[in-house]
């Protein structure tokens, strides 16, 4: 199965940091956690398939099974190397799409938007575009 990719009359990014920008000052992440905002996908594909609002659809989903965020703000220690674990030279920064197991994190609502706290070992890939997978 392929990955649909969405019609965005808003920059997906633009959206979640507008929606989330009155907040966000007064969250200090710590740790090695990183904070992202949930991809929530438009109605349309760009194939012009309308993805239903219902409580049990795709689109509902994702608020809840997402895989996708926005990276937010990380911990002061997110992405450092030690013993076990060595990040290499692409970090995810704010502004970052990444993809992420979603048993391993922590949900939460800032504002309306879905959020999650993810440890930093749990982001799996940085994504160009929130629409490259399922």
């Amino acid at each position: 199965m392929q990955a649909l990719k969405m019609v965005h009359t808003v920059d997906p990014a633009e959206e979640i940091r507008a929606e989330v920008q009155s907040y966000i000052e007064e969250i200090e992440v710590l740790g090695s956690q990183v904070l992202v905002a949930a991809y929530i996908r438009p109605e349309k594909t760009v194939g012009g398939i309308i993805l239903p609002d219902t409580p049990n659809s795709a689109r509902a989903e994702d608020e809840f099974q997402g895989k996708v965020g926005l990276v937010l703000k990380s911990g002061p220690i997110a992405f450092k190397d030690d013993d076990t674990h060595k990040f290499g030279d692409r970090i995810p920064q704010p502004g970052d799409w990444v993809l992420y197991r979603v048993g391993d994190t922590f949900p939460l609502k800032i504002g309306k938007r879905h959020c999650r706290f993810v440890e930093d070992v749990s982001i799996k890939a940085i994504l160009k575009r929130p629409d490259s997978v399922l």
